[in-house]
């Protein structure tokens, strides 16, 4: 069995509806939601000992962001991304779990890529920088996680995920050239995560493949367009047409590499794709029903 916690948030759902298919799934989450099949506060350390008794993986998404539609305060902020995730490994631990897989974020990397001159090309080598107090909590958590890895049979596996909570069209197909993803993908690397044979306790970056390479990072910074036009030749147009902006600075380019290589990782949903799926839309707009 497999246990999803946050089974009712945005990433939890969609990882929880996902397993459905591949052997018995449970939720936890404080809301009510289908994926959920115990209702309770990440806090709960009853609960979660009665949703881990027999479970195989443990796939921690619950916390808060603190962002505009869901403010929290510091105490509500500590408590629940580094105190829920001290209860979560102590129940894991506990029940016998094998392999506790953490969702975390690529923000953590912060201040080393914002004091750069030039794009960084961001692989999880680079020191994490975190400049606000979620990144700060989910820096934390990650210790808590690394700490208590020898203690899980299969390892921990920790995932820091670049970005993917819904945005303006123009700004999240913007992301996927170099620090944005597609849910379905992050998803997909959670599962993976959970499921195949991984030596030791990783930390891996999980975003869209990007076109660009580190031979493209000292331009991307100031005017990015020289690289766009190389890796992307028809991406003018394109925009054009939708009337959309390009980037005009790109400061990171998100690395995959150990990702593909340790989980499989494969992402489906890149910038061209994103893109496709805008052109498509544009031509194919909705059509009112009965007419």
């Amino acid at each position: 069995m497999i246990v999803v916690t946050g089974a009712a948030g945005y990433l939890g759902s969609r990882i929880a509806t996902s397993l459905l298919g591949a052997g018995p799934v449970a939720g936890i989450d404080r809301m009510e939601a289908p994926t959920v099949t115990h209702r309770a506060d990440i806090l709960d350390r009853a609960t979660l000992a009665q949703a881990f008794r027999g479970a195989r993986v443990v796939i921690h998404t619950a916390g808060l962001n603190g962002g505009p539609g869901a403010p929290a305060s510091v105490d509500q902020m500590r408590q629940t991304n580094v105190g829920g995730t001290e209860a979560v490994v102590a129940a894991a631990r506990a029940a016998g779990v094998r392999r506790l897989v953490l969702t975390s974020t690529t923000a953590l990397y912060g201040a080393a890529i914002r004091s750069a001159t030039a794009a960084v090309w961001v692989t999880e080598a680079l020191p994490v920088a975190p400049e606000t107090l979620y990144e700060e909590t989910k820096r934390d958590a990650e210790a808590l996680v690394l700490a208590a890895a020898a203690e899980f049979p299969d390892g921990c596996v920790v995932l820091r995920c670049g970005r993917f909570f819904p945005a303006a069209a123009n700004e999240t197909v913007n992301d996927r050239l170099y620090r944005g993803v597609d849910m379905r993908d992050v998803a997909s690397a959670h599962i993976l995560a959970a499921e195949r044979p991984i030596p030791g306790s990783p930390i891996l970056n999980i975003a869209a493949a990007s076109a660009f390479t580190p031979e493209d990072c000292p331009g991307l910074r100031q005017d990015p367009l020289p690289a766009l036009r190389r890796r992307h030749p028809f991406v003018e147009g394109a925009y054009r047409q939708l009337g959309w902006r390009l980037p005009a600075a790109i400061d990171r380019v998100i690395a995959i590499d150990a990702a593909r290589k340790i989980l499989g990782y494969a992402p489906q949903y890149n910038f061209r794709e994103a893109l496709a799926e805008q052109l498509w839309l544009e031509a194919w707009p909705q059509r009112p029903r009965g007419g």
